[in-house]
C-alpha cells in the first residue's frame, strides 16, 4: 500500500522536530520577526528593541510600556524556581528613558500584568527574576490578570 505524499511529509517533519528543543537565548526570542522594525538606538523613544535571553520586546519609552512581547516556550524552560515576585525596572534600559517603577501603578486601579509569564520561565530563578522588569509589564485590571 503506497502511503500518500503528505502523509509522509508529515510524519518526516514530525520526526525532525521530535529531536529538536530550544534553550532559553537572546536569538530564540523574535522566532517571528520583528513586525514594527524596532532597532536598539537610544533615540529611537517609539521602537526601541530590548533583548533579553528570555524574551525579546519593542519597548515604547513615549507609553512606559511594551508595544509587543515575543518569547520561544519549550519544556526545556520550564522547572520548578518558582515565582520571583520582585517587581523592578529594566537596567538594560538607556539612561535617556523613563524607567517605570512599581509606584506607577500605586491607586492606579491597575495591575502589573506580565506579557511574558513569569510561569512561562521557571527553569532557573535568573530568567523567572528577568520576566519581573518592568518593561516586561502593561497595565492590567484586576480581573484580567488573576
Amino acid at each position: 500500500m503506497k502511503m500518500p505524499k503528505f502523509v509522509v511529509a508529515a510524519f518526516f517533519l514530525l520526526l525532525t522536530a521530535a529531536g529538536v528543543h530550544a534553550t532559553i537565548g537572546v536569538g530564540l526570542q523574535a522566532q517571528l520577526g520583528n513586525p514594527t522594525g524596532a532597532i536598539a538606538d537610544p533615540n529611537n523613544h517609539s521602537h526601541y528593541l530590548l533583548e533579553h535571553p528570555e524574551y525579546t520586546l519593542d519597548f515604547n519609552d513615549n507609553l512606559g510600556e511594551p508595544n509587543w512581547v515575543s518569547w520561544d516556550l519549550t519544556t526545556d524552560d520550564l522547572g520548578g524556581s518558582g515565582r520571583a515576585n520582585n517587581f523592578i525596572p529594566d537596567p538594560t534600559l538607556p539612561t535617556t528613558f523613563y524607567a517605570v517603577v512599581t509606584g506607577d501603578y500605586t491607586g492606579s486601579g491597575y495591575d502589573r500584568g506580565h506579557m511574558c509569564p513569569s510561569a512561562d520561565r521557571t527553569k532557573s530563578t535568573t530568567a523567572n527574576m528577568q520576566t519581573f522588569y518592568l518593561t516586561n509589564m502593561v497595565p492590567q485590571a484586576a480581573n484580567n490578570n488573576a
